[in-house]
């Protein structure tokens, strides 16, 4: 389940990077966009989750300029390639920014 943080008519007006965030739990979803608005104040965590199918309706939704999203999400360890593979087929703006958990060097040459 992913938690929005800013409603849709506010981010227009927004000067900064607006950033859509999944990991494979909520914790880490916690954790990262924490440590990434306490460090780097033009980043703006529009929306975070665990989910792939969630996170696909949000970027379609919020259309963020990024997209940091770990290969492995709750329901399998290459859900969240398979979301960016979907980002990606959808043509959205999101640059895609994928976090290993471990070192995949099939994935990295994708």
């Amino acid at each position: 389940m992913l938690s929005l943080e800013m409603q849709p008519d506010e981010l227009q007006a927004s000067p900064t990077i607006r950033l859509l965030l999944s990991d494979s739990s909520k914790m880490g979803c916690d954790l990262l966009a924490t440590a990434l608005m306490e460090h780097a104040p033009d980043l703006r965590v529009l929306c975070s989750g665990t989910e792939a199918k969630q996170l696909l309706l949000e970027a379609e939704r919020l259309n963020p300029d990024v997209a940091l999203i770990s290969a492995s999400l709750s329901e399998s360890a290459t859900s969240g390639i398979d979301a960016l593979r979907q980002l990606q087929r959808k043509a959205l703006q999101a640059l895609p920014i994928v976090l290993l958990e471990r070192r995949v060097p099939e994935l990295i040459v994708e």
